[in-house]
């Protein structure tokens, strides 16, 4: 199975007058000030760039764009969290530190920081069927990961998703 997120540090950059083209149609997200577009070469459901500019953007397949608008809510939080919280540039500084990373690790505990984030910042904007959404989604995995490279299996993020939603345990947010 795809990932179902994805971090990348490379992207195509644009000026700003040209970012539709550059970038595909934009979304209104939220859940933050990040640009979000619609991009059909986008594998995976959902992505967390910097693009080449250093500016944060996020990209939505076009399934998921046009799909279920609950899940949809899901996936603009979580790629906001991976923003918010500093993934991209903690993953970015420690390749410019040429530190060895441990990929499994590093997707682990990323997914599941953005999974809680996305979760509180869920139950904040009172969008409860976004959260059954992606428990529903994420139990769909069973206890299979739900991506390649380290990912978290479905079962164990369906959990964090509604216990950190509830305003229970999860990363330390």
């Amino acid at each position: 199975m795809p990932a179902i997120f994805i971090l990348s540090l490379s992207a195509g950059g644009a000026s700003r007058a040209d970012e539709a083209d550059a970038h595909g149609p934009r979304l209104h997200n939220p859940f933050c000030s990040v640009a979000t577009f619609v991009r059909r070469d986008i594998l995976t459901q959902a992505q967390a760039r910097i693009d080449a500019n250093g500016r944060p953007v996020i990209y939505i397949n076009p399934e998921n764009a046009a799909g279920d608008l609950a899940y949809r809510d899901f996936l603009m939080a979580h790629e906001c969290c991976h923003h918010t919280r500093g993934h991209l540039q903690r993953l970015r500084q420690k390749r410019r530190e040429q530190a060895l990373l441990d990929m499994s690790f590093v997707n682990r505990s990323v997914e599941l920081d953005a999974d809680c984030c996305a979760g509180v910042a869920l139950a904040r904007a009172n969008r409860r069927n976004a959260i059954r959404e992606a428990v529903r989604r994420m139990q769909s995995f069973g206890a299979m990961p739900t991506g390649a490279g380290g990912y978290p299996a479905g079962d164990m993020r369906a959990t964090l998703i509604r216990d950190c939603a509830a305003g229970g345990g999860g990363p330390e947010r």
